[in-house]
């Protein structure tokens, strides 16, 4: 199987919630979770300190880009937020590390 790293920028939908201290129970619940996923290697995922947005990048396996998307989407689907419908994925790429880029490039040319 191959690796497929993506990046995905999420916004938390605040009004899901009834109130700040709702949302940010939930969203420690969440936490708890994202930092196991962090811990293991899975994901590295960055909070915009400004905003109720966080950036993921995460690498899935699967046969095709295809395969490792609906694998992502599906783990998404475990998540608590994204249960409760305060996930909402605005962007999704797929995305490589810089290093296969240029090694890509060097190859290229000899």
């Amino acid at each position: 199987m191959a690796a497929f790293t993506y990046f995905y920028k999420i916004r938390i939908d605040v009004t899901k919630s009834s109130s700040g201290e709702e949302l940010l129970s939930k969203w420690h619940e969440e936490a708890q979770a994202a930092l196991g996923a962090i811990d293991a290697g899975i994901i590295q995922i960055w909070k915009d300190a400004a905003d109720a947005v966080v950036y993921v990048i995460a690498t899935f396996e699967g046969a095709t880009a295809v395969e490792a998307h609906g694998t992502a989407l599906a783990t998404f689907g475990t998540l608590p937020m994204f249960q409760s419908g305060h996930i909402i994925i605005e962007e999704a790429r797929s995305v490589l590390d810089y290093r296969e880029w240029a090694a890509y490039l060097a190859n290229r040319n000899s």
